[in-house]
C-alpha cells in the first residue's frame, strides 16, 4: 500500500495508470482506496506509525499488487517513480516495515532481483 499527502486521488491515479501502461508486458496492478476504506483496515497503532513516518495525515492511499518476477520488479519502479514525482509518500511492504523513497531508492540499487518482494527479508528495514 503507498500512502500519499497533499495531492489528490486522481493525480495519484493518473500517474499509476501511466506507470502500468510503461510496465507492460509484465504489469503491476493497482487499486485506489477511499480515505475511510483505508482507514477502516488499519490499527490505531498502524495509523499513528504512518503519520510518524510521513510527517501527517495522509489523505490518499493506493494498493500496488504483483507477481514474483518480472512484475514485482515493475512495482518496485512504480512505487519509486510514485514517491519521486509525489514527495509525501510512504510505503507500506505488507512485512511490518514503512518506506520512504530514500529508502526504496537504496533498495533498489542494492536487491533489485527480487523487486518489491525483495523489501521483506532487506536488512535496510526501518520498520
Amino acid at each position: 500500500m503507498v500512502y500519499l499527502s497533499g495531492v489528490a486521488p486522481a493525480a495519484v491515479e493518473h500517474e499509476l495508470k501511466a506507470l502500468q501502461i510503461a510496465s507492460a508486458p509484465e504489469p503491476f496492478v493497482y487499486f485506489m482506496y477511499s480515505q475511510d476504506d483505508w482507514t477502516r483496515e488499519l490499527e490505531p497503532e498502524e495509523l499513528e506509525a504512518i503519520v510518524r513516518r510521513l510527517g501527517q495525515q495522509p489523505s490518499v492511499a493506493a494498493a500496488i499488487a504483483y507477481r514474483p518476477g518480472p512484475g514485482s520488479c515493475a512495482a518496485l519502479d512504480a512505487v519509486l517513480r510514485l514517491s519521486s514525482t509525489f514527495p509525501l509518500a510512504l510505503v507500506d511492504d505488507d512485512f511490518g516495515n514503512l518506506w520512504r523513497h530514500g529508502e526504496l531508492k537504496e533498495f533498489g540499487t542494492t536487491a533489485p532481483a527480487d523487486g518489491l518482494l525483495g523489501l521483506r527479508t532487506w536488512p535496510g528495514s526501518s520498520g
